[in-house]
């Protein structure tokens, strides 16, 4: 399974705006098209010492709840989000490379377009 770091960040934000204890994240809580890999990033999180989750017996699909962020978790959540915002400033400082989180293209910037030093 390759990592996801969408749904990474998507599960540690829901944990964020949470309500407590008794509010967990359940695959359900997740945008469309996430819930796939929901169980395998919710163990990957807890065993990271990120998240603390619970996990039904016997395991099967839609068995791992997140129920609350730990202080890696918070740390984590930051890192990702500052990561955000230098993908979206390279993406509007240089829109002829592309997206800054797909692999960087060498491709040469039009006539229109001017290269900052």
């Amino acid at each position: 399974m390759k990592r996801d770091w969408s749904l990474v960040k998507e599960i540690l934000e829901k944990l964020e705006s949470s309500r407590g204890d008794d509010d967990i994240v359940g695959w359900n809580r997740v945008k469309q098209g996430h819930e796939g890999n929901f169980d395998e990033h919710i163990r990957l999180l807890h065993e990271g010492g990120f998240i603390e989750a619970c996990f039904t017996s016997p395991p099967v699909r839609d068995s791992a709840f997140a129920k609350r962020m730990t202080w890696r978790g918070q740390e984590l959540l930051q890192q990702l989000r500052v990561a955000d915002a230098k993908r979206a400033v390279m993406d509007a400082e240089y829109p002829w490379i592309g997206s800054a989180s797909s692999t960087v293209s060498h491709a040469q910037p039009t006539r229109n377009q001017s290269v900052r030093g």
